[in-house]
């Protein structure tokens, strides 16, 4: 209820690039906005007048910037192979360790600043994470990604080019994954970008500005 009168007194309640958990009833929730972006490239809720598909706002970030013209081939300076962890809480990193075969890999967490999560997926050839974001930035950066998924229903908005896998048989697919390819990152800014127009549009309908 206090949250209603929020959206209420707000004139314009906009969300951008949102989740959308099929098991909280997103059809009821979305009803309250003026404008929606949801990460959720296949919602049956996108209809492309109110509700669009619009990636995390994070591809913005000029951490990206160089990784827009050499994104999907390695860096010069990443030995072919690296291997960066990447994880949400909760994760089993010992089991995926003992499934690399390897004592040690650099690893972040999703709670670890943004700069130096950016840095370990950098210097990695290959991201192997459990995290949404962990599995997006390395998109950005034209890893080769392979995500753990997990039961959460998070995962259609992600690039086609990512291999998703259990721990079981990871090395086939960390030999499987390949760079995901530059279109993702240009894809992700240019809706963000159309989303922006669309709200600044809004708000002059609105009279907001």
């Amino acid at each position: 209820a206090r949250l209603m009168k929020i959206i209420k007194a707000s004139g314009l309640f906009v969300g951008w690039g949102l989740g959308l958990d099929p098991r909280a009833e997103p059809e009821i929730f979305t009803r309250n906005y003026d404008l929606l972006g949801t990460r959720e490239r296949k919602s049956p809720l996108i209809d492309n007048e109110k509700i669009f598909y619009v990636p995390c706002a994070s591809c913005m970030h000029d951490a990206f910037d160089a990784a827009a013209e050499a994104v999907g081939a390695p860096a010069a300076d990443v030995p072919a192979g690296k291997i960066a962890l990447h994880v949400n809480g909760g994760f089993n990193c010992h089991e995926i360790l003992r499934a690399l075969s390897v004592s040690q890999v650099p690893t972040t967490r999703t709670v670890d600043p943004f700069e130096k999560i950016i840095e370990n997926l950098k210097g990695a050839d290959c991201i192997v994470t459990n995290s949404y974001h962990g599995a997006y930035w390395g998109s950005l950066l034209g890893k080769r990604v392979v995500c753990i998924k997990t039961g959460v229903p998070k995962w259609d908005g992600l690039s086609e080019d990512i291999v998703f896998a259990g721990v079981k048989g990871l090395g086939k697919s960390i030999e499987k994954a390949r760079p995901v390819s530059a279109d993702y990152l240009k894809e992700c800014r240019l809706l963000n970008q159309q989303f922006y127009e669309r709200l600044k549009e809004l708000m002059k309908k609105k009279g907001l500005v």
